[in-house]
């Protein structure tokens, strides 16, 4: 009788402890919203919200300011210069904050050739090489580009 009421204390114990353990860990989880990514030489595309920020492994960040010009060609016209748009960033990293420009050429073409990629301009910041690959939404007709919150998808290479 005393040995199945000492196995139900350890298993109850047991059971207490992967409970509490389990919760910890996700409580330790609730409420980061930065991820770190590891830029690699081969590049790591990023996505950044305008006014907001993110981490990277080194723990240096960047952060996406504003959307300073977009004259990129919308959506559903037809344009004789594609047009393009200019991204305000900063970069800090250790207690030093670099502030630097991205820019991308109108088009809806995906940066996933080697032609395409000669349309975006890549930038040095520090030891990164940045370039800006993507920014949405994409202007529409009727619509102002910078009256919206606009996302980036930023290749990071070192």
């Amino acid at each position: 009788m005393d040995r199945p009421r000492r196995i139900r204390g350890r298993l109850a114990a047991i059971l207490l402890g992967l409970l509490l353990g389990g919760s910890s860990v996700l409580s330790l989880g609730a409420g980061c919203e930065d991820r770190a990514v590891s830029p690699s030489p081969d590049g790591r595309d990023v996505t950044v919200m305008e006014g907001g920020d993110v981490q990277l492994a080194t723990g240096d960040r960047i952060f996406f300011r504003k959307v300073a010009t977009d004259s990129r060609c919308p959506q559903g016209l037809e344009c004789f210069w594609e047009g393009e748009a200019s991204t305000s960033f900063s970069l800090r990293a250790s207690r030093l904050e670099t502030p630097f420009t991205l820019g991308i050429f109108g088009s809806l073409v995906a940066a996933d050739t080697a032609l395409s990629m000669q349309r975006f301009q890549p930038v040095q910041v520090g030891r990164y090489r940045m370039t800006l690959l993507q920014l949405d939404p994409y202007p529409k007709a009727g619509s102002d580009p910078l009256a919206v919150r606009s996302r980036a998808l930023i290749r990071v290479e070192y």
